[in-house]
């Protein structure tokens, strides 16, 4: 388990001291012999006081609750070169993330609980959140990875004291909050196959109670493969942007309002041919890929054919409201969101020229939750307790087409 350093509290130790004239240390220059004939009634020096003082690290909250969840810091998915989805995997044990059958939805497993799902229309059983909002269709998380505060990754079951219930368990995402102190920073990663991203932030005070943070990313290039041409494949065309605004009512009172966007027009990622099952020439080169477009079915489903390529043509947004009052015995919170999805995926699932398993997935889905909940606060009482309601609604105009004209018919 990955846990983030945890330093106690500050503190304030005072400790009373009672000084006398036998006590005090003669200055250097006063001779050793006048401190024995010193003034019997002289008043003693004020009292000693030491301060320690020291800061509060990530996960304080989860030090007192019992569990088995891998909580990993902003520092350590620096470190570590967590990007994208699929590079949790490095840092959270046990943990499997995988495109579902080359597509950009998501296919998540944790210690071996998870769901095998080609449509997007079913509830995973791993349930990824981020900063609380429950994301029922996997191919939401596009472009989410950006300007994280930590990743916390619970193995079910889970849900019992928020959002979903899943088996399998959660992922956790928390995205940076706006700050009290005015920051900005950006960051270019450059690596091989031209793959650039370009990620920054901006955060600070409005007024006195009120903050913000916006933040985002672009990410371009990284393709890899290539045709039999040389062309080349793979390469990245992501944008996102997040929005946070934070206002401090009171001590007690907060509201947090949040808004996100992505838009992905990526190169979909492909395979390479290891059989001859349809008379696909085999090639050594394992960079090597092939892709092709009947003019009759992107006609049908109306694209562009001149594009041969497998591609992405998403859009996501969303928007959430968070509600927190404080009390003495308590805490209640209400999350209110809404999420929203516009996908037109083009993928090759046989990775050749001809037309053996050409797939177009048009999905318009939206999602909206709401959440309230009551819980104790004090994480050295003895007694904990959680009442809520929880409710979603999900709702789904999605297709899907194959071109399967060029595949042969078995004889009999």
């Amino acid at each position: 388990m990955l846990v983030s350093p945890v330093i106690s509290q500050a503190a304030t130790l005072t400790t009373p001291t009672k000084v006398t004239h036998r006590d005090r240390v003669p200055p250097a220059a006063t001779p050793a012999h006048t401190t024995a004939h010193a003034p019997a009634h002289q008043t003693p020096a004020a009292p000693e006081s030491i301060k320690v003082s020291s800061q509060k690290m990530h996960f304080m909250r989860q030090q007192h609750v019992a569990d088995s969840a891998t909580h990993i810091d902003h520092q350590e998915l620096v470190n570590r070169n967590v990007r994208q989805m699929t590079d949790i995997v490095r840092v959270a044990p046990n943990l499997t993330i995988q495109p579902s059958f080359g597509s950009a939805g998501l296919n998540f497993a944790l210690r071996g609980v998870g769901l095998m799902d080609f449509t997007q229309n079913n509830t995973p059983s791993v349930m990824p959140y981020v900063d609380g909002v429950a994301y029922p269709i996997s191919i939401m998380t596009s472009g989410m990875l950006f300007d994280m505060d930590s990743i916390s990754v619970n193995p079910g079951p889970g849900g019992y004291t928020h959002g979903q219930m899943t088996t399998g368990g959660e992922i956790n995402f928390h995205t940076a909050d706006p700050t009290e102190q005015f920051h900005a920073g950006i960051t270019e990663d450059i690596a091989s196959y031209d793959r650039n991203r370009v990620t920054g932030f901006i955060s600070g005070p409005i007024s006195r109670s009120v903050l913000f943070r916006i933040s985002g990313q672009s990410m371009t290039g990284g393709g890899y493969q290539h045709s039999a041409s040389g062309q080349r494949f793979g390469n990245a065309d992501l944008g996102a942007l997040r929005a946070k605004l934070r206002w401090n009512i009171d001590d007690t009172t907060h509201l947090d309002i949040g808004g996100h966007w992505t838009t992905d027009q990526s190169e979909a990622a492909s395979g390479h041919n290891l059989y001859n099952g349809y008379g696909v020439p085999i090639n050594s080169d394992l960079m090597q890929t092939s892709w092709g477009l009947d003019p009759r079915f992107a006609k049908i489903i109306g694209i562009d054919g001149r594009n041969t390529k497998p591609r992405e043509d998403n859009m996501f947004w969303g928007a959430n409201i968070r509600f927190t009052k404080d009390f003495t015995w308590g805490r209640l919170t209400t999350l209110s969101a809404y999420e929203s999805i516009d996908e037109h995926e083009l993928s090759n699932q046989t990775d050749s020229v001809l037309s053996y398993g050409n797939m177009f997935r048009n999905n318009q889905s939206n999602v909206f939750s709401q959440e309230v909940k009551l819980e104790s606060i004090n994480p050295a009482a003895r007694f904990h307790w959680t009442a809520g309601m929880y409710y979603s609604r999900t709702e789904q105009a999605q297709n899907f087409w194959y071109d399967s004209s060029d595949r042969p018919v078995p004889r009999r």
